[in-house]
């Protein structure tokens, strides 16, 4: 019998007003993943509706919102998860790794017949005795894990698939890319604004510069907003917007740049991070920390790693012929995503371990 795959978010969150996250495009991913074999549906809260068709979805009642209680916000997760254990009572679920300890509760207290996986970038659901025990309720109701490597797969103790946060599978390609010469930005950040994110670094060594330059997103620290501000004030060459991006003027801005540069450190460097194939997936090179997270950078040549942003000589970087070498090994870095592909299909549907 053909499986049918409900990839949800039960918290659906919402801050100010935006959807915030890249569970939209998660979402999106295992939906072209996994449509060719099987019937696939989105579930998520209302937020969902402003993006995908209604063919496509399993409308949940409620999103999580950052202008109410934390305890309104689990009782909401909760009511979720209890439609959708309702709802989908003989399918496969694919959780998106958020209120990940609600959901343990919910497959605990709810789960039945259903085929259960989990997509996880970290450990951080086992990070305390109080969540190992959660965990441990709910472990023998999980089927697999998906996640980025195998030192977070092998701590869950269940069978588990190696793949990157995202996978290529052809999609991305739908707007033709920008030609070198006609990109309105030299370099380029886009996201949320945190200190581990380096960006006020990023920012203090390009206002030195006379590149073109846009710094995109919220910062979560009023403080560091106020000095990417004052760094950037009277420099023409740098557009800084600190505000939530929607996924048009994200995709857009960065096919817009020659380069995006993610001077990542701390907790940033050590985990994978959707952003890097949000980048390379859209043609993109990046230009960032030689770090663990940034390894497919490395590993493909897709762009250039470094060990201090300060040492770097940017005007390499404005050469054609060095831009046109790391757009090649993006190409090659995406033609290996297909045994990704491959995998987690297998992974899901046949119940093939990695």
């Amino acid at each position: 019998m053909i499986k049918k795959i409900i990839i949800a978010d039960i918290c659906s969150m919402v801050i100010d007003g935006n959807a915030v996250g890249h569970y939209f495009t998660v979402a999106q991913n295992y939906l072209d993943l996994f449509k060719s074999a099987c019937n696939v549906k989105i579930a998520g809260g209302p937020v969902y509706k402003d993006k995908f068709k209604e063919e496509d979805l399993l409308l949940l009642d409620y999103n999580a919102e950052s202008s109410c209680s934390s305890i309104e916000n689990k009782r909401r997760e909760l009511c979720n998860l209890r439609q959708l254990f309702d709802l989908c009572k003989d399918d496969v679920i694919i959780f998106q790794s958020s209120a990940v300890s609600t959901v343990y509760i919910g497959i605990v207290l709810w789960a039945k017949k259903q085929e259960i996986y989990m997509i996880q970038y970290n450990t951080m659901s086992l990070d305390s005795t109080v969540k190992r025990f959660i965990y441990k309720t709910a472990k023998n109701k999980i089927k697999g894990m998906i996640c980025p490597d195998d030192l977070i797969g092998s701590e869950y103790q269940i069978p588990y698939s190696v793949v990157t946060d995202y996978i290529y599978t052809g999609s991305q390609d739908e707007k033709t890319l920008i030609p070198f010469e006609f990109k309105e930005y030299d370099f380029g950040f886009f996201g949320i604004i945190t200190k581990d994110k380096g960006v006020l670094e990023v920012v203090q060594r390009l206002a030195k510069t006379n590149y073109r330059v846009v710094i995109a997103g919220y910062p979560v620290d009023a403080e560091l907003g106020e000095k990417l501000k004052n760094v950037c004030q009277n420099k023409k060459n740098i557009n800084l917007k600190l505000q939530y991006l929607n996924e048009e003027e994200y995709v857009n801005g960065i096919r817009n740049c020659k380069y995006c540069i993610l001077n990542y450190s701390g907790a940033y460097s050590e985990h994978s991070s959707g952003v890097i194939y949000d980048i390379l997936f859209n043609g993109t090179p990046v230009i960032g920390t030689d770090c663990k997270a940034l390894k497919a950078v490395a590993e493909f040549k897709a762009g250039y790693v470094y060990h201090n942003i300060e040492d770097i000589d940017l005007e390499t970087f404005m050469d054609e012929k060095v831009y046109d070498a790391y757009c090649h090994n993006i190409l090659l870095f995406k033609k290996a995503q297909d045994s990704y592909a491959q995998q987690i299909r297998s992974f899901v549907l046949e119940g093939k371990k990695s």
